[in-house]
């Protein structure tokens, strides 16, 4: 994945003040009735720690200089410990994570069950848009909220 992630952001002009990548609805890494739900959750906070790190070292700074926000009510006591003791993530309760989205981050939710994609529509236009495809109607996979004339506004010219 690195690879590929490398060469995507590598392709596309990357606005030089990111400082901060915040991941919404990346799940429990602990627990799951369907196992391919935790290997799910874990690409999902390795996709937003790569990015952090691949931004990083584009930037000539130490991944220790972008913070990395998760918010997400279903984390464990385990989830928050690995993400905060061994990634350095910062660990945020509903709203705080929303706090978080402005112009300067990277905003990643994919598969969400809660309208994030309407939410940051309405307050910010993050440098990066990470998320799930934008459906023209009707429930998304997994029952994912639907997307929103807003959502379809925030992507609009994004190629």
């Amino acid at each position: 994945m690195s690879a590929q992630l490398k060469a995507a952001l590598g392709s596309v002009t990357v606005p030089s003040g990111i400082d901060k990548v915040v991941a919404f609805s990346c799940s429990t890494m602990i627990y799951a009735e369907k196992p391919e739900a935790v290997k799910a959750s874990m690409a999902q906070h390795i996709l937003a720690l790569a990015i952090r790190d691949l931004l990083a070292a584009r930037y000539g700074k130490a991944a220790s200089e972008i913070t990395c926000y998760a918010q997400d009510p279903i984390y464990t006591r385990i989830d928050e410990q690995v993400l905060v003791d061994d990634e350095g993530v910062v660990v945020l309760d509903d709203p705080a994570g929303f706090l978080q989205v402005d112009e300067n981050c990277v905003f990643l939710a994919i598969a969400s069950h809660i309208p994030v994609r309407q939410i940051v529509a309405d307050i910010a236009r993050p440098a990066i848009l990470l998320w799930d495809k934008v459906e023209v109607s009707g429930l998304g996979e997994d029952g994912q909220v639907p997307s929103s004339s807003r959502s379809f506004v925030c992507v609009k010219g994004i190629r």
